[in-house]
């Protein structure tokens, strides 16, 4: 009876040092959320499994944990990938693998009591797991693109391909089989698919970091080109009103030489032309001044582009800056994308109104936490929130929804919290910036 206690308790040992890592590398490799209620729930399955598995097969089959991987998945409502679950079960097995050989080394060197094994391997596995994955960070989304849809399958076939062979020789040896020359072709078969999948996946991998370095220089030019052309457009602006000017001199001319002078009629000509001409000339520059609080030369260039489209359709726009921004702490590329989204939306929001056009755009940075707050006027014709966040949803024939759900899933993906809030006839647009956040993610 005795005996009975003390293997239960060996195996409720083994299996909370089996599943808590696999709920360590679901974390912090995929962002899954657990709650005290989901880690239960999940090591409950996992047990479960893994009694199953002892209760049939007199041992464990590590791709058994496939079953908890996909509930912990679906729990999350994140969609269940068999690349992404399978890639899951050859790191745990790897990791297993390299416990071993350290539980071996420390065996040989050190003399662990031979009782002590199988504890000490979990031990090693569950550290081994800890440091590797802070230092290892797995992306597969570029895997997953449509053009690499052959390499997938290619790589997917190797992985299914390496884990039955492991686990045939993890059944095979636990059997008491002894075929060696079987068991080395076999472990060397193992190593070359392995090393084989590593190469493809490293140069993937590098291949699509150097395909995201070009689109990004690629982004880049283009904001140049149009910030290029919106100085050209401005130049004509100022073209614009050099002509200008000049008929307000000549009807200042025509009032001053007239022998029939009328002193009421030259002040009604001057604060009705030439004072709402000077202010108007006197908003637009303070606008633009205001940007050069950024030290940021590419979003500086967007917001400029943009506050000048704005003005050349008549639109009323504002720019308050606290302080000097000299980092936004996010991918640059990225935050360009969202803001010009955004900023398009507000513009062709306010287009679309015959009078009271007005955009505001506010930036407060405390600390590394930067908070970018956009508000236009619009036609407030009672569509919920929500409805706007939809992919492809527009109050025009237009794709500027789909715009608005690419913001969403872009500062999704990095540190950033998009929000959205209407009030009366303005529409705001929240953006805030976790500096620290981005910086831990890139340690």
């Amino acid at each position: 009876m005795e005996n009975h206690y003390v293997l239960l308790g060996e195996r409720i040992i083994k299996i909370l040092l089996l599943s808590i890592p696999i709920l360590y590398i679901l974390e912090n490799q995929f962002s899954l959320k657990f709650n005290n209620k989901s880690y239960i729930l999940f090591i409950t399955i996992f047990s479960s499994i893994y009694l199953a598995s002892f209760s049939i097969l007199g041992y464990f089959i590590i791709i058994f944990a496939a079953i908890p991987i996909t509930f912990a998945f679906i729990y999350n409502k994140m969609r269940v990938r068999i690349f992404n679950i399978l890639i899951i079960i050859l790191y745990i097995t790897v990791l297993i693998k390299i416990s071993e050989m350290v539980t071996g080394l420390l065996y040989i060197f050190i003399h662990i009591k031979p009782e002590l094994i199988n504890f000490v391997d979990l031990l090693v596995y569950c550290i081994l797991t800890v440091i590797i994955t802070k230092k290892v960070k797995i992306n597969l989304d570029m895997i997953f693109i449509k053009e690499y849809r052959k390499i997938h399958i290619f790589l997917l076939s190797i992985i299914i391909f390496i884990l039955i062979f492991y686990n045939y020789l993890s059944i095979y040896s636990l059997l008491g089989k002894e075929d060696i020359p079987l068991y080395y072709m076999s472990i060397i078969t193992i190593s070359v698919f392995f090393i084989l999948f590593s190469s493809i996946t490293y140069n993937l991998v590098k291949n699509t970091k150097i395909k995201s370095e070009v689109k990004s220089e690629n982004q880049k030019l283009e904001q140049q080109k149009k910030y290029i052309l919106a100085l050209e457009k401005n130049n004509n602006e100022i073209r614009k009103f050099k002509h200008d000017f000049n008929n307000i001199i000549l009807g200042l001319d025509g009032y001053i030489n007239n022998d029939d002078f009328n002193k009421e009629k030259l002040k009604k000509y001057f604060n009705s032309t030439i004072m709402n001409f000077n202010n108007n000339i006197e908003l637009n520059n303070i606008v633009i001044a205001k940007l050069d609080s950024i030290k940021v030369s590419s979003l500086k260039s967007l917001i400029t582009n943009k506050v000048l489209v704005a003005q050349n359709n008549n639109i009323d726009i504002d720019i308050n800056i606290q302080g000097k921004i000299n980092d936004f702490y996010t991918d640059e590329m990225q935050l360009s994308r969202v803001l010009g989204i955004l900023l398009d939306n507000a513009i062709e929001a306010s287009l679309e109104l015959t009078h009271d056009k007005k955009i505001e755009m506010n930036i407060i940075q405390i600390d590394k936490t930067t908070d970018i707050q956009i508000s236009n006027t619009f036609n407030n014709t009672g569509t919920p929130i929500a409805d706007f966040n939809k992919e492809g949803f527009s109050t025009k024939d237009t794709n500027r929804g789909l715009g608005l759900s690419s913001a969403h899933e872009i500062a999704n993906k990095l540190n950033m919290l998009l929000n959205t809030e209407i009030d009366g006839n303005t529409f705001v647009q929240i953006l805030t910036i976790e500096g620290e956040m981005y910086e831990n993610l890139n340690m």
